[in-house]
């Protein structure tokens, strides 16, 4: 059970973060400019936010091996981003 609330837990947290990083990437652009230093700025909340959930959802499953971890992370990385890729180009239209 503690492996698949890891699962489920990881897979929230991409599920998170990948818009997250697709709207600001879009937003920055190679020369820097004071918009891309204010979106810098604003994203750091945002960022906080998400360490502080990793440290608490961290300190919950210390007692899974780092391996098994990793093993867990990468199917709930491939399948938040898939998930995130259809609920953001098919239901929201967004080319």
């Amino acid at each position: 059970m503690k492996y698949l609330k890891f699962f489920l837990g990881q897979l929230a947290l991409f599920a998170m973060i990948l818009p997250f990083i697709y709207l600001f990437d879009s937003l920055i652009n190679p020369p820097l400019t004071w918009k891309d230093v204010l979106f810098g700025a604003l994203s750091i909340p945002f960022q906080y936010l998400a360490w502080k959930a990793l440290e608490r959802l961290g300190a919950h499953f210390n007692e899974i091996h780092l391996a098994l971890r990793i093993l867990l992370s990468v199917p709930a990385f491939i399948l938040s981003a898939l998930l995130v890729g259809y609920t953001g180009f098919a239901v929201l239209q967004i080319q």
